[in-house]
Formats: C-alpha cells, structure tokens, sequence
C-alpha cells in the first residue's frame, strides 16, 4: 500500500508538473509533429528536409509486492529523434532514448539508480524507409524501426512490447481499407555461428466500424550455438529445459485481434496460441477490453490471461508488476487526459497473480503496480 514517508516524492512529480505544464501550454503552438517510420516530413511543405521530434515522462510509481518489500519508485523517459528526407521515395530516421541498452523493453531510468551517475543515452532507432513511385501502396524500412504491426486499441502490447524496436526489413502495402505486413528481423548474430531470426506476417482490415488482423510472428531458434544471452538477459518467464540452457520451447505465435467501435467507445479482443510449444505447457493467452472517450479524456479497462509459452516473453510488455511478462492474469484500467496538445496526463492501476505460481516462482497473490505518468511531446 502507499504509505505516508512515500507521499513527498508523489507531492515532488504533482509540483514538477504543474510547472512543466506551464512553459508546455505557451508552445504548444509551436509544437512539431511526431514522426513515425513512414510519415517523415515533406520538404516540399516544411521547406527543409530535416524534421526533429520527441517526448519527455515523469512517472511515479507504486508497487506492492506481497511478501517482499513494497517498491515505490519516480522514473524519467527521454527520447528525441530527427527524419531526413534523402528524396521523393526515400528517408532517414534516428532516435536517440534514455534507459539500458542491454534491456530493448525499458526506456526509463529510476532516480536515485545509482549515486548520481550520469545516465545513458543510446541509439534505438536507425532506419532507411523507402516509398516507391512505382507502387504507391508499397513502403519498406531497413535498419533498426519501430514494429508497424497492428495493436490491440485498449491494451496493445502483450505479443510485441511498443518499447522494443527490431532490426532487420519489414515492408508493407497500405490500402484504404486493409493492410499487409512482413518482416524479417535479425535477434541474435554470431560471427563464428548460426543466426537468429525471427519473421512477422500479418494481414489487417476495416470494415464499417469493425477491425480486424490476423497474424503469425515465427522465431526461429532463439539459442543458436547454444548461445544462451537471451536466457541470460531477457528470459521473463517462459519454461526452460530442465539444465536450464535452453527454452524448452519453440516459438510460433498465431495472432488474432477483433475491435469494434461505437460512438465513443471501443470494444476489442484479442486471441493469440503458440502453435510450437512443448507438450504439458501452456501455450494459449487472450484479452478482452473496452475504452471510452469524453472529450479530453479517455478511460479504459482489459483483462488479459496468459499461461507460459504463450509469448515469447524477452520482447512481451513489462508492464505488469513483478516482472509478469508472462503466466499471468490480469486487469488494467486507466484515465487519459490531454491538457493541452502536447500534453497528456495518464493515470492507471494493474492487478495481476500468476497463472502457474510454482513455475513463476512466486506466491499465489495478486500484485498491484500504480502509476502516474506526466508525458510531453514536442
């Protein structure tokens, strides 16, 4: 629970942002828009080729860990980016991110951290993005990108963390009302061994008020060689071989979401299987959620269920408390209030217990993790 020796650092974000607040609304005007992989800035309309963007958090956060120690913590996200338009059909994006290099889905930094250490800055996105005259409804993007893969609308970030930027080439056809992605993205290469791929295919379209995609993200082997740094860096749950050196597991995700939408609100599910997963262990996970829109603000709830092998958990969200990336069930419900254009104010609460707690390593109950996240764009 909160307790009272933690309120100063709550009281300490809710004065930073109101003074934040402040020097935002006065630009607001002024502010750029974000750029996105295939959305760089025209020159022919800015009058230079070059389009800089980014965003700032402050976040705090509450959490409580039954039978361990509560965690309350305040957290900082800085990320800036620029685009370069080379041509008609051709562009450059790159963005520098606050946060551990060796974690892909953590772009934070706690306060306190370290004794005052300096903080690292790191490269998390470095691309070419190609829109040929030839096949207007064809783009394609080469480098390190953001994953242009259709999302859940309440809660999108169970199979394919948003933080998490792959490397490799994804390409697309954008048509009014349906959409083709596939990608091939490079995990793990070796100079003396076998390389590690993963391949995302994916086919969405809209009909009327309705959504819907159906995909399959395949990961080849995840330890080739033996090479055993994603168990040793970024395993979050999924089932290991009994000598722990290898998942027990193969990976081949089988994605389907449905949305409908109705004046202001949003209703969505999501269904996913790990069609390669080793006999006796979970493999199947879904959500089912709603959001709602009042003017400035949004509210919104998902429940989600996950048993173990279902994702691929390295690259799943990490949102949930205690390191639940996967074997968990859970809710998350929060509040969305834009202040002003480039500021929005997000509230929200997550609940969840693990699926399986033997295999989890923790106990049967429900953890809580609260947030307030102050977030600016410029």
């Amino acid at each position: 629970m909160i307790q009272a020796q933690h309120l100063p650092g709550l009281l300490g974000v809710l004065v930073l942002c109101s003074a934040s607040l402040q020097g935002q609304q006065a630009e607001a005007a002024n502010s750029p828009v974000p750029v996105s992989n295939s959305t760089l800035q025209d020159p022919s309309e800015a009058g230079s080729p070059w389009s800089f963007y980014g965003d700032f958090r402050l976040r705090w956060e509450s959490n409580d860990n039954q039978g361990s120690e509560d965690r309350h913590r305040q957290r900082i996200r800085l990320r800036a980016g620029a685009g370069y338009q080379v041509s008609e059909e051709l562009s450059l994006g790159a963005r520098l991110t606050t946060g551990n290099r060796q974690d892909p889905n953590n772009p934070h930094v706690d306060l306190g951290h370290d004794g005052f250490d300096r903080w690292e800055f790191n490269l998390d996105r470095a691309f070419l993005h190609y829109e040929p005259h030839w096949w207007e409804s064809l783009w394609m993007d080469f480098g390190k990108f953001s994953n242009p893969i259709r999302r859940n609308p309440v809660f999108g970030e169970l199979i394919y963390d948003a933080d998490v930027q792959p490397e490799g080439v994804v390409a697309g056809i954008q048509q009014e009302h349906w959409q083709l992605v596939i990608g091939e993205y490079v995990i793990t290469e070796q100079s003396l061994g076998e390389e590690s791929l993963s391949t995302v295919l994916q086919a969405s379209g809209q009909w009327q008020d309705w959504n819907a995609s159906l995909g399959y993200f395949f990961y080849g082997d995840v330890t080739p060689d033996r090479n055993q740094s994603l168990i040793r860096n970024d395993n979050a749950g999924n089932a290991l071989t009994p000598s722990g050196r290898d998942f027990a597991s193969r990976f081949g995700i089988l994605h389907g979401l449905l949305s409908y939408s109705w004046d202001s609100w949003v209703f969505a599910g999501e269904y996913f299987q790990n069609l390669r997963a080793a006999s006796g262990i979970g493999d199947q996970g879904f959500a089912l959620g709603s959001a709602y829109q009042a003017g400035d603000s949004k509210f919104y709830y998902q429940y989600q269920s996950i048993e173990q092998d279902a994702v691929f958990s390295a690259f799943a969200q990490d949102d949930f408390p205690t390191g639940m990336q996967t074997n968990y069930q859970g809710h998350v419900l929060g509040w969305k209030y834009k202040i002003s254009e480039p500021v929005q104010l997000h509230v929200w609460l997550m609940a969840a217990e693990p699926e399986d707690a033997a295999a989890a390593g923790l106990p049967a109950e429900t953890f809580y993790r609260f947030r307030i996240d102050l977030n600016l764009s410029f």
